[in-house]
């Protein structure tokens, strides 16, 4: 039982990590967003404006967050739009 609590608190101390990382994540790409609408962001990242628009009210989808894979992916679409 032992080695079930060290694995249940890793799991909690990770779950709350990558909350944490999701929120950092999230700001950064609203910040880098600012000075574009909805639509122009979308349009210049080739995404949708939904997920412009969740990640601006800081609301997931209808199936709950937007995943963290979508929004690794716009952040590395804002990167090499903004190096170009």
């Amino acid at each position: 039982m032992d080695d079930l609590d060290k694995i249940l608190k890793e799991v909690d101390a990770t779950e709350r990590k990558l909350a944490s990382l999701r929120t950092r994540l999230q700001e950064w790409i609203t910040v880098h967003l600012e000075p574009y609408s909805t639509r122009e962001a979308a349009d210049r990242l080739g995404v949708s404006h939904a997920y412009i628009q969740n990640l601006r009210r800081g609301e997931g989808s209808a199936k709950g967050k937007l995943r963290t894979s979508t929004m690794v992916q716009i952040a590395e679409k804002i990167r090499a739009v903004d190096t170009v």
